[in-house]
């Protein structure tokens, strides 16, 4: 049968953005860091379900201060998590200003073989992109879109020529990925576009040159846009370097004492796997975790030959990666259980929750990464 016959998985995508009520900031500091860790530990739990992406719109929208960005196989798994976020303590503070429920679906202007542009009623990739594989991308630029009724009674062929347009201009903007999901029927928009891009302005550069073409006039509306800052290790309370290029990779690694180093094989300049040859030539033994798009016996067994302690699959869940960051920084330091006790001072280290005798102690995730990074060094010599 034809390709547009052949059957695909679907994905439910769903972009809520949550507002907190600007009251919650006077309530007294133990209440809040126990409200934001119940709803932590909430989303977290969806992960075996959905993935899931967070971000930060704190100081970008004065009606909006973080986003769930969510993509599942069943509605009922985001029916499940918004239940899930407004039974924590945290939820009589939360309110959701926008909410755009979306699916995927093949793209019908461009071939499966087609390259990523920035067209927002073209998927920017192959037939498999009606699997979302969110990136790492720094920043998210999110709106809703919708197409005016002429544009629909022009011919296919008509369409198609405009499109060629904006998917020729896409193609200029190679740091921006796009992520079109379909909303007919389901939501009062027809599509949800998100950019991942770590380069803000090359996505404004694109805007401002699709607003130029003639498809453009056929665009009804495609506001609000949400600029999004992705929240990840630093909020988690790790402390991190990071760099894109494998030579300066090599030379964070070879110049500090990490708990753990994370190395993507696909680094420019210098790969993953030269990274940890090099540094175990050195003797240095930093516990490694491998990232890597490919899940093939030969790619784990020659990265635990040169010394890997843990690989990693793209795209992957980032509670899976906490967890497996803080089991390699536990096994470093000794600590094979998820719990550390030192008098009667008692640590658990996948709750993240701290108890003195009896009586829990509520910390701020700053107090509380002090306090784990002091007890895993526990009888050593600690400098600031």
């Amino acid at each position: 049968g034809r390709e547009e016959d052949e059957p695909t998985r679907r994905q439910v995508v769903k972009f809520t953005l949550y507002r907190v009520d600007p009251a919650w900031r006077s309530l007294p500091r133990q209440q809040r860091e126990k409200a934001k860790g119940e709803l932590c530990r909430a989303v977290e739990s969806f992960g075996d379900r959905l993935l899931i992406r967070s971000y930060s719109l704190m100081g970008m929208r004065g009606d909006a201060d973080f986003m769930l960005w969510q993509v599942g196989d069943r509605l009922e798994g985001i029916q499940e998590l918004a239940t899930a976020v407004f039974s924590t303590a945290m939820g009589p503070h939360l309110s959701v200003p926008y909410s755009y429920l979306a699916m995927t679906r093949r793209s019908i202007y461009v071939p499966s073989t087609s390259l990523r542009t920035g067209s927002p009623e073209e998927e920017g990739g192959p037939a498999s992109h009606t699997v979302l594989s969110p990136g790492d991308a720094g920043y998210l630029f999110v709106y809703p879109f919708v197409k005016t009724r002429a544009w629909y009674k022009l011919s296919k062929d008509e369409r198609q020529r405009m499109m060629d347009e904006h998917i020729g201009i896409g193609r200029k903007y190679p740091s921006v990925k796009l992520n079109t999901t379909y909303s007919y029927g389901l939501d009062d928009q027809e599509f949800v576009v998100a950019f991942e891009t770590d380069e803000p302005a090359d996505f404004l550069d694109l805007v401002m040159e699709l607003r130029e073409t003639e498809a453009s006039s056929y665009t009804l509306s495609d506001t609000p846009i949400f600029s999004c800052i992705a929240m990840g290790l630093r909020e988690a309370g790790f402390a991190v370097d990071a760099t894109g290029d494998g030579q300066e990779g090599l030379w964070y690694a070879m110049g500090n004492d990490y708990d753990v180093i994370i190395l993507d094989l696909m680094l420019p300049g210098m790969d993953g796997l030269e990274i940890l040859k090099k540094l175990r030539a050195k003797d240095r033994q930093n516990p490694v975790l491998i990232l890597t798009a490919k899940d093939t016996l030969q790619d784990r067994v020659t990265g635990l030959d040169l010394g890997a302690d843990d690989h990693l699959v793209k795209p992957f869940e980032f509670s899976e990666l906490l967890a497996r960051l803080r089991a390699l920084t536990r096994r470093r330091y000794q600590h094979k259980h998820p719990r550390i006790q030192i008098e009667d001072l008692r640590i658990d280290l996948t709750e993240q929750r701290v108890w003195r005798g009896r009586h829990e102690l509520q910390l701020t995730p700053r107090e509380y990464a002090l306090l784990e990074y002091l007890a895993m060094r526990a009888g050593q010599t600690v400098s600031g």
